[in-house]
């Protein structure tokens, strides 16, 4: 877009124009002091009505005519765009960052000759408070890239379906279809970049289009290079009407010739930088808005619930909405989404206390203000980095079926702002060539009986993840992760922690990645913690006991170190002291007075050889064995 700027002040007061017929008043003033002869100005507005729009009567067929200064001919006659800007508030809507359209009664004829029309321009107010959007930082310049996208798209049936997000926002929580929000120029809140599918559309951006196995793609940064990848899922006429589309967003400004009005932040969210993909499931072939468009959000695809006010269903004020478990296909939802629960359709994934003038009977009812977009809902190295039918999301498509397309990001450099990513196409080279999926769903527990901390996750279902690996950190003994065991099962217990949520000694914070048969591990999981209370190698939990029992070991198999908890009834002298195959004593465990209550035990068997091993409890005449397999 090319244009001139003018500043200029009217000649009446405010309050005149207040009274004298409103914004149109202030608009029709502007554009005549522009076009008086006498003026400072008399501008030739021949010089902007360069295009001829609907050329054959058609939606988006322009003619690019330019003004000639010599035969005083180009355009159709109505001027391309106006930007009106005043430095207050509106008269009709002031709480209006702005509105398509200059409010004009009737059409506006300048002296060369050239109509402009109220829906030939833009009109954005208070002016003197604009900046680049950040978090609660009310107006800003985007607000201007947001208006010009309805004569961009057009309007339809005067109403918002131009937004590619209008068709959800507006309590049409029926279509869960381009709730994108933030992401894109034709946004209802914030600024930022014209989305780069809505480029393409405008045949601003040509994407690359891969179709087939490709380990070594490159993905530059968009909004400078314009640049964005399409995978095509189906085609209508040989033009793809569904198709996988990805982007690299970098909301920080590094370049002298990037959008200076990128924003950084939303809500108590910092954006950081990586891949937007998108899921267009059904192109419409002449309004671009119309297509069902879905941000693919990194941090997944769940089914919801009410975790408080289920009970009162009439009552919405205490109610609070969560993610209850995984559904990575096409019927699951994501906090953009509208979450339909109980008999009300508008949950969103909004504070409460975000929603000003809402009273208590409303539908945002998160702990989070997440709805608009969050720093996880992008992928990169750190929150998701494959995208494939056995991710969260998954690659589902239209019809409910996953489609065997894998995505990987194997590399960012932060010099060029460039990824590396490996697309496969077909169920095989996505197990074979692309890392596992990340572990979804981490929670924490505390074991019956010994109430050790036991993290469990979802299963991840690529047929060759073979391990899982698990690391602890804890902040109070230094910060570093460090791992404390790996399982072939979806849970593993901390027997060194002991679960205290109401008050432990410390914060311990744990995660998980995936390992598949060819040693490539996923990303690490989310991470979860819990208030935990340190137990030493030997430790014990003094509550009321029924019985003297062995408790199998854990791990098992195990190498080198595992795990032996028993009971104790009443307060005696403990032996427990470990056999090999041949009955050959190999280890003594504990041999001295031990009070009632749960106890472990500690046997590492770094020095001995692999193979079974027996051990056994004495107390107070009880006697118990059981087996353990040492696997180096």
């Amino acid at each position: 877009m090319i244009g001139d700027v003018y500043y200029l002040t009217l000649p009446n007061t405010k309050q005149y124009y207040q009274t004298h017929g409103g914004d149109a008043a202030v608009n029709y003033a502007v554009l005549a002091i522009l076009d008086d002869p006498l003026g400072g100005f008399n501008l030739n507005f021949r010089y902007y009505d360069n295009w001829q729009f609907r050329v054959y009567n058609q939606n988006y067929k322009h003619s690019y005519v330019p003004y000639s200064s010599t035969t005083n001919t180009g355009g159709d006659g109505y001027i391309d765009h106006v930007f009106i800007y005043w430095r207050d508030k509106s008269f009709s809507i002031p709480d209006a960052g702005g509105y398509a359209g200059l409010s004009l009664s009737q059409n506006f004829y300048s002296n060369d000759g050239v109509i402009i029309r109220s829906e030939d321009g833009t009109t954005q107010f208070n002016a003197m408070n604009y900046r680049i959007p950040s978090a609660g930082s009310g107006l800003s310049f985007g607000g201007a890239i947001h208006e010009y996208g309805h004569f961009m798209f057009g309007t339809i049936n005067s109403n918002l379906e131009s937004h590619f997000d209008g068709r959800s926002y507006f309590y049409n929580a029926d279509d869960n279809n381009g709730n994108i929000n933030s992401w894109g120029s034709m946004i209802l809140i914030g600024a930022g970049n014209v989305n780069s599918y809505e480029r393409y559309r405008l045949k601003w951006l040509y994407p690359s289009v891969i179709s087939s196995s490709n380990s070594n793609v490159v993905l530059k940064d968009t909004y400078v290079e314009n640049k964005a990848i399409m995978i095509p899922i189906r085609y209508n006429n040989n033009k793809p009407v569904e198709f996988f589309w990805i982007e690299n967003l970098h909301t920080a400004v590094h370049y002298p010739t990037a959008n200076p009005f990128s924003y950084t932040s939303r809500f108590d969210h910092i954006f950081p930088h990586g891949l937007l993909i998108f899921h267009i499931r059904n192109e419409h072939p002449e309004f671009p808005t119309l297509s069902n468009l879905d941000l693919m959000c990194a941090d997944g695809n769940w089914n919801w619930g009410l975790i408080a006010g289920a009970s009162t269903p009439n009552d919405r004020s205490d109610d609070q909405i969560d993610r209850i478990s995984v559904n990575r296909t096409s019927a699951g939802l994501d906090e953009k989404d509208w979450i339909p629960l109980l008999t009300y359709k508008d949950y969103r994934a909004l504070k409460p206390t975000s929603c000003i003038g809402c009273g208590t009977q409303h539908g945002w009812r998160y702990s989070s203000d997440d709805w608009l977009g969050d720093e996880k809902d992008i992928w990169n190295l750190q929150n998701n980095n494959v995208f494939s039918r056995f991710s969260n999301p998954g690659t589902y498509v239209y019809n409910g079926n996953p489609v065997d397309i894998g995505i990987e990001i194997i590399n960012y450099n932060s010099t060029t702002r460039e990824y590396t990513l490996n697309i496969q196409f077909g169920i095989t080279n996505i197990i074979n060539e692309l890392s596992p999926s990340k572990p979804q769903n981490p929670r924490l527990f505390g074991t019956p009986k010994f109430g050790w901390v036991e993290i469990r996750w979802d299963a991840n279902l690529e047929s060759d993840v073979n391990l899982y690996e698990v690391s602890r950190m804890i902040p109070e003994f230094g910060g570093t992760w460090g791992v404390i065991g790996t399982t072939t099962n979806t849970f593993f217990r901390d027997t060194e922690m002991l679960y205290a949520p109401g008050g432990g000694l410390v914060h311990s914070n744990y995660r998980v990645r995936a390992k598949d048969t060819q040693n490539k591990y996923s990303i690490y999981s989310d991470v979860v913690g819990v208030r935990a209370e340190p137990l030493g190698k030997e430790s014990y939990l003094t509550e009321n006991v029924d019985d003297y029992e062995l408790s199998a070991n854990y791990p098992n198999p195990f190498n080198p170190s595992t795990i032996i908890n028993y009971s104790v009834k009443e307060a005696g002298v403990v032996k427990i002291k470990v056999f090999d195959i041949l009955g050959a004593e190999v280890a003594e465990l504990v041999n001295e007075t031990k009070e009632a209550g749960y106890h472990l035990t500690e046997f590492n068997a770094s020095s001995l050889p692999s193979g079974v091993y027996i051990y056994t409890l004495q107390v107070n005449g009880f006697v118990s064995s059981k087996k353990m397999l040492l696997m180096k």
